[in-house]
């Protein structure tokens, strides 16, 4: 190879290699630009994620407080809730409250006009009676049978008369209370369903029988009294009133009115005139079968039978069974 032909491949190599040099540091620079960019481009992701983070950690913060501020309202309603429950039972309350005293009210009306004898008699004769009924209530009994209350008296030996509907076709347990809380069995003897009384056996301690007067010592207008144990009113109850005379109605053979209040409970009461004396019994003017097949409401408004107590005569009852 000739000199120049040797120098010209040596300067094509060089020229060769000296561009091969300057490829390679244009493609690094390119990479190099490309990661600055992607670095920069990851620090504005960065600036993001904080960004975000930032703002979850706000919407983290709004939650909890909404949270807390739910639960709060979540409570209050449950304290109204529960406030206005019981402000429903209270009233509910009040309501059976006012109901019950509006029967209690009721109760004691009927009570007092029961008990509340006549305008028109004369205070000493309500006087005479209530103190002469306080001893004769010792011959008194209360009757229980079939799970009612009616009364009965001591007349003689080991005999008691009492309404015969009183006790009659009882098949439940039956006994007799005296004033001193004495408490014994009885035996149905005698009866007369057409003037409603029975006579009954039993052996109590009882001192004083109660001694008899008679249907013709009484006048119409004249005070009589008597002792027995009206429905809701109370045991051994006086109740004064005046005697009316015969009644000419009814389904008894014989049936006296007067004013002493009659009612559930009272049947069998004794009657008596100001000397203390039994001038008969209180049947109430109703037979038996009045009282086994009456309406509901003759237990419950015995006002449709008052104020007229109804009685047979001591005369009558004395003639047909003692």
């Amino acid at each position: 190879m000739d000199r120049r032909s040797f120098l010209s491949a040596t300067v094509t190599a060089g020229l060769a290699s000296t561009a091969g040099c300057l490829g390679y540091t244009v493609v690094r620079e390119e990479q190099l630009d490309t990661l600055q960019e992607r670095a920069g481009e990851a620090e504005e992701l960065e600036v993001v994620v904080a960004d975000k983070e930032d703002r979850i950690e706000e919407l983290e913060t709004e939650l909890d407080a909404v949270e807390s501020q739910l639960e709060e309202k979540q409570r209050e309603l449950e304290e109204v809730r529960s406030t206005h429950a019981e402000t429903v039972e209270g009233l509910e309350e009040l309501e059976s409250e006012i109901d019950e005293l509006q029967r209690t009210k009721s109760d004691l009306e009927d009570r007092l006009a029961t008990l509340e004898p006549e305008a028109d008699i004369p205070d000493h004769e309500i006087e005479t009676a209530i103190e002469a009924a306080l001893e004769l209530r010792n011959s008194v009994v209360l009757i229980v049978a079939n799970g009612s209350v009616g009364t009965g008296f001591y007349v003689d030996g080991r005999d008691y008369l009492t309404a015969e509907h009183v006790i009659g076709g009882a098949t439940e347990t039956t006994f007799l209370e005296s004033k001193s809380g004495e408490t014994t069995e009885y035996t149905a003897r005698r009866a007369d369903d057409r003037i409603d009384t029975q006579v009954l056996s039993a052996e109590m301690d009882l001192e004083d029988a109660l001694e008899f007067g008679t249907i013709d010592d009484v006048s119409p207008g004249d005070t009589l009294f008597s002792v027995g144990h009206p429905y809701n009113v109370g045991d051994w109850v006086c109740s004064v009133g005046t005697f009316e005379g015969e009644e000419e109605e009814t389904d008894l053979d014989e049936l006296y009115r007067a004013t002493v209040p009659g009612r559930r409970g009272t049947s069998g009461s004794p009657v008596f005139d100001l000397d203390g004396r039994v001038i008969g019994m209180e049947v109430v003017g109703l037979t038996r079968d009045d009282l086994y097949h009456a309406p509901e409401q003759l237990f419950t408004n015995f006002a449709a039978y008052e104020p007229d107590g109804g009685f047979v005569s001591i005369d009558t009852i004395e003639e047909r069974l003692l």
